[in-house]
């Protein structure tokens, strides 16, 4: 961007009683929460789960989590921000003893 630009921001108060919880996801997977929703009571249980795509593997959680255990239970005390990161499996190692000859 070489240029300035404006742009405009709405935010909006949480109706009493609520926090949200916002999940990012970092690499080939995706997280369900159930229960499923943006917007949690306080002081409520949220469960996610980190389901990796085909060849990937779930790294762990970041951000107001930490961890590598999927399902993950999260006690909604506040508003969070969880990161899931997945990451791609490699390539499997493969050994052949060869006899010299």
């Amino acid at each position: 961007m070489n240029e300035d630009r404006t742009g405009v921001a709405h935010f909006e108060a949480l109706p009493p009683g609520t926090t949200s919880l916002d999940v990012v996801v970092q690499g080939p997977g995706g997280v369900s929460a159930t229960p499923s929703g943006r917007l949690h009571p306080v002081a409520s249980s949220v469960t996610l789960t980190a389901t990796p795509e085909p060849d990937a593997f779930f790294v762990g959680w970041g951000g107001d989590a930490s961890g590598n255990e999927s399902p993950l239970q999260l006690e909604m005390t506040a508003s969070r921000v969880v990161t899931a990161s997945f990451s791609r499996a490699g390539l499997p190692i493969v050994r052949e003893d060869y006899e010299k000859g």
